[in-house]
């Protein structure tokens, strides 16, 4: 099963990350769970902090919403339209994706005009896609895994357009 995701240069982001036409395959040996995935040198390599971006990769279960490390992007069901329900011990199992920038960038795969930015009652700004807050999930440490789909009835893998995928 391989996780397959390229992203193009991006001029908004020169000034955060010197770009190159490398290209770096970064996979799993297959024990972990994590399908192959190859990303820019630029973007493998960019510190973990909210640029606020949303990608678009393949993995078994589909075409999937991921994030600029390419780590898999989830819905929460009981979420309302851009508004998280989850906070403070939730949101520590189940990590909103944020953005400190204002709007979140589209890679490749997502329609910049889908993505939008909610206010957490925490203060902080919430990436959504289609009106869904985003969120990651705390057990999946590699591209191409996503252990935190259906763990719960309420947690959802999120596809590229924000459906839900079950």
């Amino acid at each position: 099963m391989q996780f397959k995701r390229i992203f193009g240069h991006f001029f908004i982001l020169a000034a955060t990350f010197s770009l190159s036409a490398c290209v770096s395959d970064k996979g799993s040996s297959g024990e972990d769970g994590a399908d192959e995935l190859l990303v820019p040198g630029p973007y493998a390599s960019a510190p973990h902090r909210p640029i606020g971006a949303v990608g678009a990769g393949e993995v078994k279960i589909g075409k999937i919403a991921v994030n600029e490390s390419g780590l898999t992007l989830y819905v929460f069901s009981k979420d309302s339209a851009s508004r998280s329900e989850c906070s403070e011990q939730c949101a520590k199992k189940w990590p909103p994706l944020l953005t400190e920038n204002g709007m979140p960038v589209a890679f490749p795969g997502i329609d910049g005009a889908d993505l939008g930015v909610a206010k957490r009652k925490d203060g902080g700004k919430q990436i959504t896609l289609n009106g869904k807050p985003l969120y990651r999930y705390s057990g999946d440490t590699e591209p191409g895994q996503y252990s935190g789909h259906n763990v719960d009835p309420s947690w959802h893998v999120v596809n590229s357009k924000g459906d839900l995928i079950k």
